[in-house]
Order: structure tokens, then C-alpha cells, then sequence
């Protein structure tokens, strides 16, 4: 069918009149129809999506070349009450080496699906706590992190008596949250959900959702899924992963237990998703809020992973607690894959050091190849070159590798020497083709700063901190 055919069909007689404000009046809005499909032509520029994603015989190509026509048929459609949400076709990915199984809906239906997302997300912020630092526009999850050792540093600050300090940690991971969360009538979701539609009560103009409104919510909410057998069933736990709504839904379902234990006296609590974290200099206050949270948990019929559930006590010996011996003794904590240490430094965590490493590798060694047959300072400066790219905070394509928390996170000053020394071994290798302490013969370490230009990552971080601290 042509896109101006089934734009009449879909358009139909429909009233073109919206509210003022409130839930109807977004979803109503084409503007966010279009902003949903800019996104999703951003995302799919260069993967191929243009031409892989479709409704029939229309595909995103199509729907970005009439885009404005698109979304208001689209908005008005919605507004209307005659937009109906297809059934899910459930596909596995490997992601990390890992099988994860994800939800695939038609063209039309991800546009829907992002702007019903977005307004939940616009709706649900205010309800959120603000040590939740998962998918949220604006906060990075590093700024957990930052939180914790900012935290943990006050901790030592006001004990000058190394006696007298040490945090009980809680660490917990929610298991098999995206595939736990119940969606059936009785779920918690619902009243979080109906709490943030009706959070702009009482604007001018404003008009409930109308019935309408709330179907086309709790199909977006709750997927409908093709079975083996091709019939629907509606999934009555389980979140639509690979969509959008999914990190609503992990934000805003645990909302109530972020609160209790986010505004406990004296302790620190901070959330991604479903790992979460809670200290306190306290036992007593500890060991209560971990039988809270065990309560919490059966409430919201979702249950802890005991292969991550640890207690520990954190202090500079590690030693064990007298107050609360089951709690294991630690000097560092590892948090959203970094280490924080018991005095408030923070490193990369292991898998992320391993990451970089093997990243740096890869690049030097296709450098080396490429300019083989050039005189050693040639290859030299090309390898350091192309590591100094890796290392750049600013490039917008590294946003994801270790880049930026080197040089904004990372404050443990002997990793980053540690780094320092590894990464000029990579380019000694490559550059001489010798391994281990033997390739520093050939390419002395002075020579690869001084002469090839290999960023310092211990010295950009130093001037980083010296600009903030100014």
C-alpha cells in the first residue's frame, strides 16, 4: 500500500481537537512522533535499519522522507483511541557472550513505543530518588560512583582515628530483573505508573487520560508476544527488553524501596538498574536495612541474586567487624565496574582495565602492521598516535570504552601510573616486535613520551583535577 493510501486509511474522520496539557495532550502532540522518528534514523544511519526496519511494505527510509505527514497521522490516530499494538516477535542476541532474547515490534509500533516511553520517563522523574543513577537524561552512572567515594572520603574525613571508622556495605543485584518484574493486574507497576500519569493534576487545561490512553499504555507496558504456535499471549512478567519502556520500568518499579533506604540518617544509598548499593557506619542500622530490603523484595515478588549478595565491612586493614561478624572484611568495594577503595580513591575495575588493554593491543599491532617497512620513530609516533585516540575523553565514539573515566572518574594515581607503563610496553612491542621488559631495550620509555608523544593518562588526569579544583 502506498504511503498516502495508508495514510487515509490509517487518518480516517478523526477529531483534530487536543487539550491543552496532560497525558492526552502528548500523546496527541506530532512533534513527539517526529522527534521518535529522527531518533530512531540517528540510530539505524549506518546498520542498515533504514531499509531493515518496515511496516509492511514501508520502511524507515520512507518514514524519514515523510517524516512530518508520518507523525501527525500518527498523533492524530493515537489521539483518537484507534492505534492498536501488534504482537512482539521474540528474537536471541549475544551481547557480551551472553544470550539475551529481545523484543521486535513493526516500524509504526517503535515510533509509538518511543513516544509512550519518553512521556513515562518526562512523568515518572519526579518519583525517582535522586541516588538512582540509571537511564536518566542528564546523570551518568558514574556519577555513582562519584557519590560513593565522595561519601566514603567524608567518612574518613570526620574519624581522624583510623579506630573508629569502618562502613557495614550492603551489595545487592535484583535477579533476573528484566525478565522478574510481574506485569499482571495486581503488580506494583500499575499504581507507580497511575502516581505519574496524574503527577501534572491540576495545570491549567489539564484532562485525565482518557480510556483510550490508558490501553495503549499497558499494551506498551505489557507486551503481547507470538507464541510457538503464531497465537498472542500477553506476558504477565517480564519487561519488553530492547525497548525503551523497559528502563522506565527498571527506574520506577523499585521507586518505594529507593526511597526507604535512600533516606536512612547517615547512610549512603545509590541504584543502577537492579545493582544497588547501602552503607552505614552502624550495624545495627545495617543488618535492619538488609532485613528491610529482604522484606521489600518479597513484597514487590522479585528476589535478590545470592551469588552477589554480599555483607562487608569496609575499613583500611580489612580486618572483620565484632559487631556484625557474618559481614565480610573488605578495604575497597566494587561498584558499576569500578573499585572504590575504603578512602575514597577509585579505580578501574578488573574487567575494564582487561578491556582497555586488550583494546590498546589490537590497535598498536594493526598499526605496527600497517606502517611496516617505515623507519622505527615512523612507527612509533603512528602507534602513539592511534593509542592517544583511544585515550581521548572527547571523542564522541569512545563515550562507552575507558576513556572518560580516566580522565574524570579514576582517582587512584598508582593504576594510572601502572597504565602508563603498560601502555608504553604495548607500543614497545609493537614498534620493536620483542615482548616483556626486553621491548623497552629497543624503545627506551622516555623516547616513546618524549619522541613518539604517548599520552600520559596520569598526567592529563593530574591537570584534569588541577582545572576542577581552580
Amino acid at each position: 500500500m502506498a504511503l498516502g493510501q495508508w495514510g487515509l486509511a490509517l487518518a480516517g474522520r478523526l477529531d483534530r481537537r487536543r487539550p491543552r496539557s496532560g497525558v492526552h495532550a502528548a500523546l496527541a502532540d506530532h512533534r513527539r512522533y517526529e522527534r521518535q522518528i529522527d531518533r530512531l534514523h540517528q540510530r539505524h544511519l549506518f546498520d542498515g535499519g533504514l531499509h531493515r526496519l518496515n511496516d509492511g511494505e514501508i520502511n524507515l527510509a520512507t518514514v524519514v522522507m515523510h517524516r512530518t505527514e508520518v507523525a501527525r497521522l500518527l498523533a492524530r490516530t493515537v489521539a483518537a483511541g484507534g492505534y492498536r499494538i501488534r504482537p512482539a516477535v521474540m528474537r536471541e542476541i549475544v551481547v557480551e557472550g551472553r544470550r539475551r532474547t529481545v523484543f521486535e515490534f513493526p516500524l509504526f509500533d517503535l515510533i509509538v513505543h518511543g513516544v509512550v516511553a519518553d512521556l513515562l520517563t518526562d512523568l515518572a522523574l519526579p518519583r525517582l530518588w535522586p541516588s538512582v543513577y540509571s537511564y536518566r537524561a542528564g546523570t551518568s552512572w558514574m556519577a555513582g560512583v562519584s557519590a560513593l567515594a565522595a561519601y566514603l572520603r567524608r567518612h574518613r574525613r570526620e574519624r581522624p582515628d583510623p579506630r573508629t571508622r569502618g562502613l557495614y556495605v550492603l551489595r545487592r543485584d535484583v535477579d533476573a530483573y528484566t525478565d522478574s518484574i510481574p506485569l499482571g493486574a495486581s503488580s506494583e507497576i500499575w499504581g507507580q505508573l497511575d502516581a505519574a500519569l496524574a503527577s501534572d493534576e491540576g495545570a491549567r487545561g489539564w484532562l485525565p487520560p482518557t480510556q483510550a490512553d490508558r490501553r495503549l499504555i499497558q499494551e506498551v507496558v505489557r507486551p503481547t508476544v507470538l507464541s510457538d504456535d503464531a497465537a498472542p499471549a500477553t506476558r504477565l512478567r517480564g519487561v519488553a527488553t530492547g525497548q525503551p519502556i523497559a528502563s522506565v520500568c527498571f527506574n520506577l518499579y523499585l521507586a518505594d524501596l529507593d526511597r526507604e533506604l535512600g533516606a536512612v540518617p547517615g547512610g549512603f544509598y545509590a541504584r543502577y538498574s537492579d545493582d544497588l548499593v547501602f552503607c552505614h557506619p552502624d550495624a545495627d542500622v545495617a543488618r535492619a536495612a538488609s532485613e528491610r530490603l529482604d522484606e521489600l523484595m518479597v513484597g514487590l515478588r522479585l528476589r535478590f541474586n545470592e551469588a552477589k549478595r554480599h555483607d562487608l565491612y569496609l575499613t583500611g586493614a580489612g580486618r572483620a567487624a565484632a559487631q556484625w561478624p557474618e559481614a565480610r572484611g573488605t578495604t575497597s568495594l566494587s561498584f558499576l565496574g569500578m573499585l572504590v577503595s575504603h578512602d575514597g580513591t577509585v579505580a578501574l575495575g578488573r574487567r575494564k582495565t582487561r578491556g582497555l588493554l586488550r583494546d590498546a593491543r589490537r590497535r598498536a599491532a594493526n598499526t605496527a602492521r600497517a606502517v611496516e617497512g617505515e623507519d622505527e620513530d615512523m612507527r612509533g609516533r603512528a602507534v602513539s598516535r592511534v593509542l592517544g585516540g583511544l585515550l581521548d575523553p572527547n571523542d564522541p565514539f569512545l563515550a562507552g570504552s575507558a576513556a572518560p573515566l580516566l580522565a574524570r572518574v579514576v582517582t587512584d594515581r598508582h593504576q594510572l601510573d601502572a597504565l602508563d607503563h603498560q601502555l608504553a610496553g604495548i607500543v614497545a612491542t609493537a614498534v620493536s616486535g620483542r615482548a616483556g621488559p626486553q621491548a623497552f631495550r629497543g624503545a627506551p620509555y622516555r623516547r616513546i613520551r618524549s619522541e613518539w608523544g604517548l599520552r600520559s593518562v596520569r598526567r592529563a588526569r593530574d591537570r584534569g583535577g588541577t582545572r576542577r579544583r581552580n
